[in-house]
């Protein structure tokens, strides 16, 4: 009898490092733009550095957080992702009762 042989842990596409690959980098780069922006938001309004690098840091290190993939192969940005076309796509059924017969 022949058996089945299932691989595991195999990967779909090639990672750049452990569980970061092309999409993960794209939502990367996208929150660190937002965080650049942010910063300089930041340094016209305060004029101080450190808030500046304080602000940079902390968004860089948030966005890769927010960007890598998790222990179910998805990241923070993927499940929002689903969260928000999931509860797009539901439908309100109101219910109208109407008594027959009285």
């Amino acid at each position: 009898m022949d058996k089945l042989y299932i691989p595991y842990g195999v990967k779909i596409e090639n990672e750049i490092i452990s569980d970061f690959g092309r999409k993960e980098m794209k939502h990367f780069v996208v929150g660190l733009v937002l965080s650049a922006v942010f910063a300089l938001l930041i340094y016209f309004i305060t004029d101080n550095p450190l808030a500046v690098i304080a602000c940079g840091v902390v968004g860089a290190a948030g966005s890769f957080q927010a960007s890598k993939r998790g222990a179910y192969s998805q990241s923070v940005v993927d499940i929002v992702i689903s969260m928000i076309s999931f509860y797009r796509s539901q439908q309100n059924f109101e219910y109208v009762f109407k008594m027959i017969g009285k």
